[in-house]
């Protein structure tokens, strides 16, 4: 992440007016003595083209000079440019100058007069910081150079590099959310991803300490992804580890990660029963909503755009349950244990429902015991669940099954998912179901709907209708009445 990072550091940096002490760091090979004060004569003409370069190559014309600088020659080099114009060729003879003595590079880029931007990092909100991807196109020269040389320093010395990131910190930090300052943002970032990067896998419980320690800092977002990065090199390696690593953090910790999303894809190779634990804290961390829950079941994949919730609730739902799935179809008691320590919530309801589906497929008796101590009020949901597993397996058995259900609105609502379901692939079942639902409303849409998507086949409408004399009827109220 540091070469991502590199070149965007620092946006926004205004040190006070006085600057830093000069910089005391352990002893590194100074320059050679030959070092110039000042560039010599031939560079004239070397820089004189430079500077005609198009807009268009000037920033390619300016690095490759700088990178062919001597060592020997870069405190020349940069005392002979100009600090308002040549900010190309500053950030990369300081990025190379301060690796091989950083004592005289840092006391020399906090001499020069570079300008002091003042760039708002502040978006909407003030204590909501933007992202570096998000301000790619303002430039503080000062912060740049700094930036590169820190990163630069680091890949040569990386606890000096640390320690006066830390000395900045302190020197140039601001005193709250209000007054936070651009520079500490970058300097503060600097230092949390250089310290997690040095952490090796092995030894990354440790940061649970660190990520409670970081909680109230503003730069969550940076936080965020690099802890994200970590994780997901982490389980690259040992994702069982990662997983069980992650769930030993407190929730609110846990939660502040925001994994979201990409939880599924870190943790695509852990055991069906840690990514399970992880993506169902997940959702009900970001607080899931029994209407989000209800959506899911009744809406078709390829219209879960049309609704109003968001297409990542739904994925992040639809991940988890093929999660629990996965973990059910190996170790159903285990699912079950599992289960009867969750929270009494709506999730808990869906979830038994979900794992009902999945043994349906080839228990149905046993996926209808699982739901026989469930209170009447969660039966409606879990009922539900068992049968989009069932009808995927055996819609008609299914059908039949949810037919005999006493409780006329657990009945319908499952005859209403299961119709909105297989509208596609068995339009004529759905219509068949389509004519239990009491709710006028309710049945005509949902009819009007299968008898769209057959718009395409009139014969095959035509088909249906003719087998069942019900269909029939109500195909024909429905085209008379609009």
């Amino acid at each position: 992440m540091g070469s991502l990072l590199g070149g965007a550091l620092g946006y926004g940096f205004s040190p006070p007016s006085a600057g830093p002490q000069p910089v005391r760091v352990a002893a590194h090979p100074p320059l050679p003595a030959t070092s110039q004060p000042s560039p010599p004569p031939a560079w004239n003409a070397q820089l004189a083209a430079v500077r005609k370069a198009p807009a268009s190559r000037s920033e390619a014309a300016w690095v490759k000079w700088a990178f062919a600088v001597p060592d020997a020659d870069l405190a020349a080099a940069v005392a002979g440019l100009n600090p308002l114009s040549d900010f190309h060729a500053l950030r990369v003879l300081f990025s190379r100058w301060v690796g091989l003595d950083p004592t005289a590079a840092w006391n020399a880029f906090n001499a020069i007069p570079i300008p002091k931007s003042h760039l708002s990092w502040f978006g909407d909100q003030e204590s909501e910081l933007l992202s570096i991807s998000g301000s790619i196109l303002q430039h503080n020269p000062r912060a740049l150079i700094m930036g590169r040389m820190l990163y630069s320093w680091h890949r040569h010395d990386p606890a000096a590099a640390l320690a006066y990131a830390q000395k900045l910190k302190v020197e140039w930090g601001g005193k709250g959310p209000s007054s936070y300052s651009p520079g500490d943002y970058q300097i503060t970032e600097f230092i949390r991803e250089k310290s997690l990067a040095a952490t090796a896998p092995g030894a990354l419980p440790a940061l649970a300490a660190e990520v409670a320690a970081a909680a109230s800092l503003p730069d969550s977002y940076t936080k965020q992804k690099t802890l994200q990065s970590i994780l997901k090199k982490w389980a690259g390696q040992d994702a069982d580890a990662a997983a069980r690593w992650l769930l030993t953090l407190p929730e609110k910790d846990r939660a502040g990660l925001k994994l979201g999303l990409s939880a599924d894809s870190i943790f695509s190779k852990s055991a069906p029963a840690l990514k399970t634990e992880i993506l169902i804290t997940g959702l009900r961390s970001d607080g899931v909503t029994p209407e989000q829950l209800g959506h899911f079941r009744s809406i078709p994949k390829d219209r879960w755009g049309m609704i109003s919730l968001s297409y990542n609730t739904n994925y992040q739902i639809e991940k988890s349950a093929a999660a629990l799935e996965q973990w059910t179809s190996q170790d159903p008691a285990a699912v079950q244990a599992w289960l009867a320590s969750q929270p009494e919530d709506e999730l808990k309801t869906f979830l038994t429902g979900e794992m009902a589906g999945t043994l349906s497929r080839t228990s149905p008796n046993d996926a209808i015991a699982l739901l026989k101590d469930l209170p009447d009020d969660q039966l409606p949901s879990a009922v539900g669940g068992l049968a989009s597993g069932w009808m995927q397996k055996d819609a008609a058995a299914c059908a039949a099954w949810v037919a005999k259900i006493d409780d006329p609105a657990t009945r319908e609502s499952c005859q209403l998912a299961m119709a909105r379901s297989i509208m596609s692939s068995d339009p004529a079942l759905a219509l068949r179901l389509s004519l239990q639902i009491t709710d006028e409303t309710v049945r005509r849409v949902i009819q009007q709907n299968i008898t769209n998507g057959l718009d395409w086949n009139p014969a095959g409408l035509e088909k249906i209708i003719a087998a069942d004399p019900a269909v029939q009827a109500a195909v024909k109220a429905l085209q008379e009445k609009p």
